[in-house]
């Protein structure tokens, strides 16, 4: 994801053309030296985490305007991980917190606030490492040794630096910069400039101050996963002939041109080689469909689906790592049993097939979507009413949260912001914020799928069968993992799924929940809802207006 850069102000722009940065590097004594070979050193650490601080004090019509900006990088090599965090400031004064990373091919998302981990599997939506924080440091020569320090566990060599060092005329600057006495990388830089506006009035004048720090620099450590954020299921292998491959925490999905005999032979030779039970491994099957369990005497679990279709078997692994099923399958098809799949399974999965996941859109042609979501917080409670239109990969949404509306489209791959009343080019937020979203609904469904959903009879909606479930049970724990300030409890409704695609077509829950705060303490205990409903299947058009 190419994520928001830095604004930097009028009076600094000049430096970009009056700093050229030489490669001779260190020898010996620095002092005197461009310390370009000092960024290049980082990139020969195998982890490091930088931070980089970036407050701007300018003077405005209004007065003095004061601004600050956070940007970190953590990377670990071995691991081909990397994540980057930006705290920064938007157009209109409000606060952007955005973390995304990349460890592999699992993508993750993480937008501030109370929102969760969102998690992708090869999806080039992800894209890290564009704002590294040493790409934002002015190039310096090093000035006068001024002793030697420990930073974060790093021993360093102190230098001075002034305008001089800076090498760009009209401005005042002074700091310090610390380079780390073995490897030469840039473990520390403070750097305070000070610009004034010209005779004639022109220019800005104002004060920037860069901090930037190294810290856990050098060794192989385990990855440390942001907020939320967990490992995607990875010791469990697919098959050799899996194709369209998804890994997410607690679930493998793939397809396969195997036949179910040979994948399940696969599996039970896997397990068994572990030392799990494998001798009642077959639940049901079908001509079509297999339910298998796996478990070790440790109490892990492994469910695994297999859906035969057009000569391609389709594969699903869940783990009770992350379990988002409910209870045992039930033999009897009934019109609103959904199969073999796990009733859980079948709620969970729902939202996917409705709206979409990977970059691939939902099952069904084009709908309309309305949803009304209540959640309990610290004080009252949070609103947010969507309704949206949804054709392919085109989307018109409407959000309003807590009173503030919000209208966008995506056309393809291109995002559009309404702005009185007409469509102006938008940037991919949009996009973030329509995933972001979906994390409090299938964390709501996931608290669904874990109270026991019973299948009834099914129904006919729109001329399309309609499997039904109805949900009342108590939600066993923090099934979010974090991913809302909330903890779920009792909950109780009606879930709608298409019986041919497994999209969700309505849900209408209601739900009590405890209200978390920073390090799990609970604030508050109330109701929320979430009611969905999807309508006029296969007659919506999305264009821009």
């Amino acid at each position: 994801m190419m994520l928001k850069r830095f604004a930097m102000l009028g009076f600094l722009v000049v430096f970009a053309a009056s700093c050229s940065m030489n490669t001779a590097g260190f020898g010996g004594n620095p002092s005197g030296a461009w310390i370009s070979d000092a960024y290049e050193g980082l990139k020969k650490l195998n982890h490091y985490r930088a931070d980089l601080i970036r407050t701007v004090e300018m003077e405005s019509a209004d007065g003095i305007e004061i601004r600050s900006d956070r940007v970190t990088l953590a990377i670990w090599r071995e691991a081909k991980a990397v994540f980057e965090t930006i705290d920064s400031t938007d157009e209109t004064g409000d606060r952007l917190e955005l973390t995304a990373g990349l460890v592999d091919k699992a993508g993750y998302l993480l937008l501030g606030g109370d929102s969760g981990c969102q998690v992708y599997w090869d999806d080039q939506k992800i894209r890290v490492g564009e704002n590294d924080p040493a790409a934002y440091l002015y190039p310096l020569k090093a000035g006068p040794a001024a002793g030697d320090e420990t930073i974060n566990g790093i021993a360093a060599h102190a230098f001075a630096v002034d305008s001089d060092s800076l090498g760009a005329e009209g401005v005042e600057a002074a700091g310090k910069v610390w380079i780390a006495s073995e490897g030469g990388y840039l473990v520390k830089y403070r750097l305070e400039l000070t610009g004034t506006k010209d005779p004639d009035g022109s220019g800005t004048a104002g004060k920037m101050a860069l901090d930037f720090e190294v810290s856990e620099a050098g060794d192989s450590v385990p990855v440390d996963y942001p907020g939320d954020c967990r490992p995607v299921l990875t010791d469990i292998p697919a098959t050799d002939d899996a194709q369209a491959i998804e890994r997410l925490p607690g679930r493998l999905v793939f397809d396969s041109q195997s036949p179910m005999e040979k994948i399940q032979s696969f599996y039970s030779d896997y397990f068994s080689g572990l030392g799990w039970d494998t001798a009642n491994a077959l639940i049901d099957e079908t001509e079509t469909e297999r339910l298998l369990n796996y478990s070790s005497a440790a109490g892990r679990e492994a469910w695994i689906t297999l859906r035969s279709e057009s000569g391609t078997t389709r594969v699903q692994v869940l783990t009770n790592d992350a379990p988002p099923a409910g209870g045992a399958p039930s033999a009897d098809s009934t019109p609103g049993s959904g199969g073999m799949e796990l009733p859980g399974a079948r709620v969970v999965n729902s939202l996917a097939k409705l709206l979409g996941s990977g970059g691939q859109p939902g099952a069904l042609p084009s709908f309309a979507l309305a949803v009304d979501e209540i959640l309990p917080a610290s004080s009252g409670r949070s609103i947010t009413h969507v309704e949206a239109e949804i054709e392919g990969s085109n989307r018109h949404a409407v959000f309003t949260v807590d009173g503030k509306t919000t209208e966008s489209y995506q056309i393809g791959e291109d995002y559009y912001e309404i702005k009185g009343g007409k469509a102006a080019p938008g940037s991919i937020m949009g996009s973030i914020a329509w995933d972001m979203w979906q994390i409090d609904l299938v964390t709501i469904l996931s608290a669904a799928a874990m109270a026991n959903p019973q299948a009834g009879p099914g129904i006919t909606f729109e001329g399309r069968p309609v499997d039904v479930f109805t949900i009342e049970g108590e939600s066993p724990g923090d099934l979010s993992a974090g991913l809302l300030p909330i903890v779920i409890g009792a909950i109780r409704g009606e879930v709608w799924i298409d019986h041919e695609t497994g999209a969700l077509l309505k849900a209408d829950l209601t739900f009590e929940a405890d209200v978390k705060q920073a390090g799990g303490a609970d604030t508050a205990h109330g109701d929320g809802e979430l009611r969905i409903e999807v309508s006029r299947i296969g007659k919506v058009s999305v264009a821009l207006p």
